[in-house]
Formats: C-alpha cells, sequence, structure tokens
C-alpha cells in the first residue's frame, strides 16, 4: 500500500468514526425525547386547603379539586400556564383553580395591587385576564386604561383604592404563603398536597391524573 493510499484510507475510516458518533448523538436524543421524563413535584404541603382559603377563585364554584396558583403579571411562564389551565376549567365542572399573588418582576407588585382593587368592584378575572394578554405594557403601569378595559366601572373608587394601599396587605399575605414553600420561582402551582416549582412541561397530563385519583376515591367510597 502506497503512502497516498494509506493517507486515504485514514481519512475514510476518520470520516467513518465521525458518522458513527453523529448518528450515535441523534440517536440518543430523540430517544430522550421520546422518554421525557414526567414532571416531579417540588415539595409535597400539608395543608393546601388551608393555601386555597385565600385567593381569587376561577372555575366552578363546587369543584371538587383545586389548584393553587401563585403567580406574576410579568411572568412569561405564569401567562403560559393560565393560557392551558382555563381549557382544562371549561373542561372539568370538578376542577377549579384559586389566583393568588407572588410578584417578583419589578412592576408586578403594583400590578398585583390593582387586580386586587378590580376584585373589590368585581372584575378580578377580567383583569386577571386583561394583564397576561397585554402583558408586554404593564411597565407602562396604566391601571386605569387596564381598568377600564376590563370593565370597572367607578374609576375613582378604584383609583382610590390604588392610593389607599389596602390592596398591598392582600398581596403581602400572598407573598408570604408563597415563601413559605421555599420555592423562589413563578409560578407555584400547588395541585392537592404536590406542589410544583414553575411550569411542568405536562402540566395538563398532571391535573388530568389527580382528577382521576379524585374520580377513583369518590367511586371507592
Amino acid at each position: 500500500m502506497t503512502s497516498k493510499e494509506r493517507v486515504t484510507r485514514l481519512a475514510v475510516d476518520v470520516l467513518v468514526v465521525l458518522a458513527i458518533a453523529w448518528t450515535t448523538f441523534n440517536v440518543g436524543r430523540a430517544v430522550a425525547v421520546g422518554r421525557r421524563v414526567p414532571s416531579q413535584p417540588y415539595d409535597v404541603v400539608g395543608n393546601p386547603d388551608q393555601l386555597a382559603g385565600s385567593g381569587h377563585r376561577l372555575g366552578s364554584s363546587s369543584a371538587s379539586i383545586l389548584i393553587v396558583v401563585f403567580s406574576d403579571y410579568e411572568c412569561g411562564a405564569c401567562r403560559d400556564l393560565f393560557a392551558r389551565l382555563v381549557p382544562l376549567l371549561e373542561e372539568h365542572d370538578s376542577l377549579g383553580a384559586v389566583v393568588r399573588h407572588f410578584p417578583v418582576h419589578p412592576n408586578a407588585s403594583q400590578a398585583a395591587v390593582a387586580a386586587e382593587c378590580a376584585a373589590k368592584a368585581g372584575r378580578f378575572g377580567n383583569y386577571h385576564q386583561v394583564l397576561f394578554a397585554d402583558q408586554a405594557r404593564i411597565a407602562e403601569a396604566d391601571w386605569k386604561l387596564f381598568a377600564r378595559r376590563a370593565g370597572v366601572r367607578n374609576q375613582m373608587a378604584f383609583e382610590a383604592c390604588i392610593a389607599e394601599g389596602d390592596a398591598s396587605v392582600v398581596v403581602r399575605r400572598d407573598i408570604a404563603a408563597a415563601e413559605s414553600l421555599g420555592v423562589a420561582m413563578t409560578p407555584i402551582v400547588v395541585i392537592g398536597h404536590d406542589v410544583y416549582a414553575g411550569l411542568p412541561w405536562d402540566f395538563e397530563a398532571i391535573v388530568r391524573r389527580h382528577l382521576a385519583m379524585s374520580s377513583q376515591s369518590r367511586g371507592t367510597q
């Protein structure tokens, strides 16, 4: 074998090795994606009913399962969570949610206060939706504009509520409850006794699993 042939053979061998390595890498990655590990709870809580005792209800008023969500109005994952949660609430009468505040971003605390003031006018759900729908404009802090879009009729009472600061007490109470869970990110999702940090990729599957367990539990009673 000539020197030129040996060099050619070596180059071919190297290319074959690289091709095998690249194929192995991509197959392994595809398998990993196909077998994505289910999300695990960050922790468990012993008093889910106490956490659900404060906040604002969404969904059925007679729901047997309540999902408690601590969220931030400038948090993209929080916005995505509610976009995925609402269809589940509409689909299942036995499912409800409790919205509480855990503002982390710069303008989220004042947004939470404004939402609480909208709640006094009976428009929390609407204000909540408007804030997430127009999340990019929260930094402009035009709470009155959001209030008009949410259907808050008494603008003077709304502005007075924000100025008085009573709503801040509610927000601080929610923050204390969130911090007691030991999670330093948003959203915090509590389903049953399970606490999830952030938005689980398999959120719908987790909810349906809890619904199935609740149904089985009622069936054995």
